[in-house]
């Protein structure tokens, strides 16, 4: 469970409406064939919102104009029928369109879009597609950069068709796990909840049989866990292979009010439930649109507060189509509610301070979204100075730099104090970050791994605690944490990864000034996603040792000598292994292995024998 802590009932989240975006023009019939869809995906790295509907595409909005005070974008139902398909509007417009397979410009579509996601490091968009001849439901896989920048070549592979078994002719909720970024989950038309893992074909983890009271799905924001919402507001917990941990009872005791459409996952015992109407009263001009925050104790009570009038004033309420309502998690801070009438509405909520008593604690802000952390004197001024990794996603960072991650220094200026953050180019999705002198000049370097592109990257220190550009060397696939040792007692620092997607680690030996001979590659456990480099058996030669969560084990890896190690040796441990240390935790003078299982939120230790 990630009962990290348990909050205090008086801090919980509160929101308040924020700005407004209507894009105006022909009625968006998003799917006439399937009640429930979502239509929007929001890109914070990339700075763009997408939308499809079954008439114009997909297409790609600058998300800087939701924050503006309103904006209506200029294309309209007058526009040229005969338009380009890939046509760049002004700057006030929507800036580029592309059809989906199956639609062409001024024909009826065969297939028609009712669902889009982007997966956990925003690099795939996800848009469902529903066949109208067969009842089939496919899934089309895009690459986020190309699709911003040449959509004509922008598919990732060939439509993925799901089981038609599982779908049950639609999906009404459909989540992508934020901490992995090829597992997903849906709900499907007969209310049965299925989970999958995805890579080019697709790999059933789990799924329950639904009996139409399943509404919505949401991933725990550390992606452990999904929350399945009932259309009556009750909430059940699952792990991926769909095994039932935690039932919470609805917090709504009135049987008049309207159903359960969408549940979001907020922080421990705390949920952010969406109620609407979807078939109200013929004629009726009533928006029954509502959110309740519901935050349970630890005996399950709940504690609830209701939010209305988030968007359509009863002036704005269509009495010739049912008003959809979906939303999307913009970051740790803002949410994106939308609503569906004549015109498509976006509202951004975002969070009110929390408790005052909060203030005590001081916090130093950032730009982007700090990932791992490392303190070494970089300038050699004898004080501690910190160096992080730092995914971008920020809108109004240069276009050119939105596909990109920072590394970010700090330096201290002195009585715990700390200039403004310098950062360095990096390519995208760093995890894992360490500080070693790579170089013998007795300055601090830094390394930091991508799992995206899998490889290392070194930045050499160049005097006062400035960098070089990096050097990228080639590791295993999904490199999640990184270690510097010198393996072959060389006096060099040499760099050791483990790569959670090929089931390694990487050892790569420094060559001298900073530069570093190709990999090579041990066989470890399944998803080994983190390391550590010691002395395990007294031969006074680094080891290593790999924390693997696929499998529950540790790996132990023997260096032979000359940088070369055996083949592993592996130690059952707790549930989810994602962190290992090493030390000596009994004073025999003999180091033992220490490793936090996060699914059971146990620690393991394994005593030298």
């Amino acid at each position: 469970m990630e009962d990290a802590q348990e909050k205090d009932m008086d801090q919980v989240a509160s929101f308040k409406s924020g700005k407004s975006l209507t894009i105006t023009g022909k009625q968006y019939n998003v799917c006439s064939k399937n009640p429930v869809t979502n239509i929007l995906a929001s890109s914070n790295r990339y700075g763009y919102v997408f939308y499809a509907t079954e008439t114009d595409g997909l297409a790609i909005i600058p998300s800087g104009y939701i924050d503006q005070e309103s904006h209506h974008l200029s294309k309209t139902s007058d526009d040229d029928p005969n338009d380009n398909i890939n046509t760049t509007f002004d700057k006030n417009s929507i800036i580029r369109r592309s059809y989906l397979p199956g639609q062409a410009p001024n024909q009826n579509p065969s297939l028609i879009p009712y669902w889009l996601s982007l997966n956990a490091d925003e690099s795939i968009l996800a848009v469902i597609l529903l066949q109208l001849n067969t009842a089939e439901c496919l899934i089309i896989l895009y690459d986020v950069v190309k699709l911003i920048q040449t959509p004509n070549s922008a598919l990732i592979c060939p439509p993925i068709r799901l089981p038609q078994n599982a779908i049950g002719d639609s999906i009404q909720s459909f989540a992508w796990n934020p901490a992995n970024p090829i597992v997903f989950a849906y709900i499907d038309g007969l209310g049965s909840v299925s989970c999958f893992e995805i890579d080019k074909q697709l790999k059933p983890l789990g799924q329950i049989l639904g009996n139409g009271d399943n509404s919505s799905i949401c991933w725990s924001p550390k992606g452990k866990q999904i929350v399945v919402a009932k259309y009556d507001g009750a909430l059940e917990l699952y792990e991926p292979n769909m095994q039932l941990k935690k039932k919470y009872p609805s917090a709504i005791m009135n049987p008049s009010y309207p159903p359960c459409i969408n549940v979001l996952w907020l922080s421990t015992h705390q949920f952010l439930l969406a109620f609407s109407e979807n078939s109200p009263e013929e004629g009726s001009n009533e928006n029954s649109f509502f959110h309740i925050l519901v935050t349970y104790n630890k005996d399950q009570t709940p504690k609830t507060q209701i939010y209305n009038d988030l968007f359509f004033d009863t002036d704005e309420a269509s009495m010739d189509i049912n008003p959809q309502y979906y939303y999307v998690r913009l970051n740790e801070s803002k949410i994106i509610i939308t609503g569906l009438s004549k015109s498509l509405k976006i509202n951004v909520l975002g969070p009110d301070e929390l408790n005052a008593d909060m203030n005590a604690f001081r916090a130093k802000h950032f730009r982007g979204y700090p990932s791992a952390i490392a303190v070494a004197d970089v300038n050699s001024d004898n004080k501690y100075d910190i160096i992080f990794v730092n995914s971008n996603r920020e809108s109004d960072r240069p276009s050119e730099e939105r596909h990109l991650d920072f590394v970010s220094v700090l330096l201290n200026t002195g009585n715990g104090t700390f200039s403004s953050q310098t950062d360095y180019t990096v390519r995208f999705a760093q995890v894992s970050v360490a500080v070693a002198d790579i170089n013998s000049d007795n300055k601090f370097d830094i390394l930091t791994t991508s799992s995206r592109y899998s490889d290392v990257n070194v930045l050499l220190n160049t005097d006062n605690g400035t960098f070089s550009l990096p050097t990228t060397y080639s590791v295993g696939s999904q490199p999640v944490s990184v270690a510097v040792a010198d393996v072959n007692s060389d006096n060099k620092s040499d760099i050791v990864t483990a790569n959670g997607r090929s089931n390694s680690v990487s050892v790569l030996l420094n060559t001298g000034n900073g530069t570093f001979s190709p990999q090579t590659t041990y066989a470890v456990g399944t998803g080994s996603v983190s390391v550590a480099v010691a002395d395990v058996n007294g031969d006074n030669k680094p080891d290593i040792v790999t924390a693997n969560r696929g499998s529950n084990t540790v790996s132990a890896l023997l260096n032979t000598g000359n940088g070369t190690f055996s083949p592993q040796t592996t130690y059952a441990v707790g549930t989810g292994p994602v962190s290992v240390a090493v030390a000596d935790v009994n004073s025999d003078n003999k180091p033992d292995i220490i490793v936090t299982n996060e699914d059971e939120s146990t620690v393991s230790v394994l005593l030298h024998s």
